[in-house]
């Protein structure tokens, strides 16, 4: 996939180990991730709220307890459906 303005490059804290994993501080509805890409393993772990995640084409209702797994190099987008949605 060619690297344009869609491209999210986060340095990782060991480059042997690339997963993206942390707390979000609580959303508000409508906050949202534009659609982006990037070379890491990225996992989401809601932990209270509702969003909406788009994976290529394919999108996800999210609630509370509900996991899900970014490949790499998949165009993705992450919304807030109300206000103190937040995830790992």
């Amino acid at each position: 996939m060619k690297k344009n303005d869609c491209y999210y490059c986060k340095e990782m804290p060991n480059k042997n180990f690339c997963v993206d994993i942390g707390l979000s501080e609580p959303w508000e509805k409508g906050k949202n991730f534009k659609e982006h890409w990037h070379e890491h393993l990225q996992i989401f772990y809601v932990t209270n709220g509702n969003g909406l995640i788009r994976c290529n084409t394919k999108l996800y209702n999210l609630v509370k307890n509900d996991i899900v797994v970014v490949n790499v190099k998949e165009m993705h987008y992450l919304e807030s459906l109300n206000d103190e949605f937040t995830f790992f």
